[in-house]
């Protein structure tokens, strides 16, 4: 086994074999017998392994998977937890043309697949054999659990005081701690948290366009918490300028993972905290990323039995929008088989619970690994720690075993018991933020959709919305699409893609910073 990117990772002769470990904030792996999923299972922090032993060659990822793990099939794997100097020790690195069209439609690949050809790529919460591509094992996976009977509002306490302990470490440690707030549950959720676990080094920080409504109620919830927070005015000019630098390519090539868009929403955000004098050289970023809220479908599996078709649309529509696709049929053959066999193996028409964590499992395993948390990458880039204590083991074991009725889409129990308990801490009520839409009352939310669904209505006033958003977007995305002019953008919005499809088209064609080569 060839590993190239050795300098990232450490190596410990344990129980299990020589392990190969890469990990943050100096955790160290448990040296403990058994399997190597009872091996995983006692392991904490955030990290991947690759295990020599009599066996073979093992690569195994945590839960969120913290840092990839890409390989070379073979009796000699090349390993590497970077796809950049993997690329350059490779004879003649080429792109897997079926994996590029695919990426087009939702930004991250299914399966092991990656967008390099022969380079395959380890799942979240997966054992692998790297010599023969077999996943030995998965664990940690939301449809294995037993469900709570417990009240939905005291489970929640219960959970709350998970969070806490998850939290406390960080807290002591005497490091500065850098929020990126939002307006909504989640940051408010980490402002109690670090309050209740004692953190005094604390700074928070928004950034989007001036006046915008969720950079208001941001900086009112840091102060409510009694923590610094800063704004960071983004200006859609100047920020167009910055990621068109020729030097954005290193940016590119750094914080990609050979399977996914490279996540880019901090990156204005992280270079203006880098060149401040009251940020830390040795902060730790801790983003809202948690294993709440990854539901959805509430709709269509309250109705009955769902069966496998009606289900691979509403995963084509949650999963594989992003050149406007609604259903499975209008996706490549290839991702339609993709998820077809995720179906065949985990749904069950009848059984709307265990669907809906069936559901969950794949969001975890695509979205959030492959994308959300590989956004890891770019704190890297510009040298700050991170941490993501709320899809660390203990919360989120925690979460995924709670009552069916706490697992719902919009998250209702969670919001409520977040908000009472922030404005009983901090004595303060504020404006929760929430798009428009997200402030209709549930059911009268669905009478509407139903009954504009029923006129022909629901789709295009839906697409209406979505293009005025992005089109001037409170975060500049527009900003960020290359060369594209904005009327070029418009265009391709009207087209049916979203912004996420348009970065993507510009990446895969290596002009998304023009001039820069990141994929092969």
């Amino acid at each position: 086994m060839r590993l190239v990117d050795s300098a990232l990772w450490e190596t410990h002769e344990l129980k299990i074999g020589r392990v190969h470990w890469r990990a943050n904030l100096d955790a160290l792996p448990k040296n403990v017998d058994g399997s190597l999923t009872d091996w995983a299972m006692v392991q904490r922090g955030h990290w991947s392994a690759v295990v020599e032993n009599a066996g073979g060659v093992f690569g195994i990822t945590d839960n969120l998977r913290s840092f990839p793990i890409l390989y070379s099939q073979s009796e000699d794997p090349m390993v590497s937890s970077t796809p950049t100097p993997l690329l350059a020790a490779l004879d003649e690195p080429r792109r897997d043309l079926i994996a590029a069209w695919e990426f087009l439609y939702g930004g991250y690949l299914l399966g092991s697949q990656t967008l390099i050809s022969g380079i395959s790529s380890v799942e979240a919460g997966a054992i692998t054999d790297l010599q023969t591509g077999k996943i030995v094992d998965t664990y940690r996976q939301p449809t294995s659990y037993e469900e709570a009977d417990a009240d939905p509002l005291e489970y929640m306490r219960h959970f709350y005081e998970v969070v806490i302990k998850a939290f406390e470490p960080l807290a002591s440690s005497g490091r500065q701690l850098l929020v990126p707030l939002s307006g909504g549950a989640d940051s408010r959720l980490i402002m109690l948290v670090l309050k209740e676990a004692g953190a005094k080094n604390v700074l928070a920080f928004t950034y989007g366009t001036p006046g915008s409504p969720e950079v208001k109620i941001s900086r009112q919830v840091a102060e409510s918490a009694g923590y610094r927070w800063k704004g960071i005015e983004l200006n859609r000019e100047k920020v167009h300028q910055r990621w068109v630098n020729p030097k954005n390519g290193d940016f590119l090539r750094a914080t990609w993972s050979g399977e996914a868009l490279p996540h880019i929403q901090d990156w204005y955000a992280l270079q203006v905290l880098k060149q401040d004098p009251e940020v830390h050289e040795d902060a730790v970023v801790l983003p809202g990323h948690t294993i709440v809220g990854n539901e959805h479908g509430d709709e269509l599996l309250s109705l009955g039995p769902v069966s496998a078709g009606d289900a691979a649309d509403l995963i084509t529509a949650h999963h594989f929008n992003l050149r406007g696709a609604s259903k499975a049929s209008e996706l490549p053959d290839s991702l339609q088989l993709k998820i077809r066999e995720f179906l065949d193996e985990k749904w069950i028409p009848d059984e709307a619970g265990h669907n809906s964590k069936a559901l969950v499992e794949l969001n975890l395993a695509t979205r959030q690994a492959r994308y959300i948390n590989n956004s890891m990458r770019g704190y890297e880039y510009f040298g700050f720690d991170w941490a993501l204590p709320m899809l660390t083991a203990d919360p989120w074991e925690t979460w995924l075993s709670g009552p069916r009725r706490i697992h719902t889409e919009d998250r209702r129990y969670y919001v409520e018991f977040i908000n009472e308990e922030f404005g009983r801490v901090f004595e303060t009520d504020l404006e929760y933020f929430m798009p428009p839409a997200g402030k209709i009352e549930p059911k009268r939310k669905q009478k509407i959709k139903s009954v504009l669904s029923a006129v022909g209505l629901l789709g295009p006033l839906t697409n209406m919305a979505r293009i005025r958003t992005e089109r001037r977007h409170p975060m500049v995305f527009e900003a960020l699409a290359g060369n594209l002019s904005q009327r070029e953008f418009e265009m391709k919005l009207l087209r049916g893609c979203r912004t996420l499809g348009i970065f993507c088209e510009l990446f895969i064609a290596n002009e998304w910073v023009p001039g820069q080569k990141v994929v092969p």
